[in-house]
């Protein structure tokens, strides 16, 4: 069965707010998020291999935030916040998404949208983490 595809306006949309947009928010987030201690080098494999599916990235962030004791379980509340920002932006905000005929559709491209928008998000994420200095990611 051939993956559902959105329209090439809406991923080149993507795009554009991925530079504008996303790059200069994932920045701000590792600043606001990642004063004291910044992910190890596993923790940010697995944001990028999950963010390939908006599905299985909310199913790793809430686990994530969830576990007991887990030493970025802050950095993955904000994440989780974000993800529920992403939605109502996707939407309303940046007009990604129109109705559909029936709501199942709307959600189900709201999900795709979302998707795209967190791949690139998390790239962005994944570069920066990777920039701060080890010794606060040794914390």
């Amino acid at each position: 069965m051939n993956e559902p595809q959105l329209p090439t306006e809406c991923r080149t949309r993507v795009r554009i707010l991925s530079d504008d947009v996303l790059y200069p928010e994932a920045s701000d987030f590792v600043r606001q998020h990642c004063q004291d201690r910044v992910p190890k080098p596993a923790q940010i494999h697995g944001l990028l291999q999950f963010s390939q599916s908006w599905g299985d990235w909310q199913s790793f962030v809430n686990h994530q935030k969830e576990r007991e004791g887990h030493p970025d379980r802050e950095f993955y509340h904000a994440l989780a916040r974000w993800n529920e920002n992403c939605r109502k932006r996707a939407k309303e905000e940046w007009n990604l998404v129109s109705s559909g005929p029936t709501k199942a559709e709307t959600n189900r491209q709201l999900s795709l949208v979302c998707g795209l928008l967190v791949a690139e998000f998390v790239q962005h994420l994944a570069a920066e983490l990777l920039r701060v200095p080890r010794s606060r990611s040794e914390s």
